[in-house]
């Protein structure tokens, strides 16, 4: 079986009308993608920020919530 979002993400951030709703879409595939691998049983997420750390903390928040 494959997952879900095993297509990737490029259709939809093509489907974004604006660079918020590409970057709301990235992040909400990558998300999804990370849940599937901590259900899987994985040992750790490493999360490579490039100079982006506001897409790495959306991500991270999504998945393990806000800090609070």
């Amino acid at each position: 079986m494959r997952p879900r979002c095993a297509r990737g993400a490029g259709h939809l951030i093509e489907e974004a009308r604006t660079p918020e709703q590409a970057f709301d879409k990235g992040v909400r595939f990558m998300a999804r993608l990370a849940e599937q691998l901590i259900a899987y049983g994985i040992p750790g997420l490493p999360v490579f920020t490039m100079g982006q750390g506001r897409s790495a903390r959306a991500l991270l928040e999504m998945v393990f919530g806000k800090k609070r």
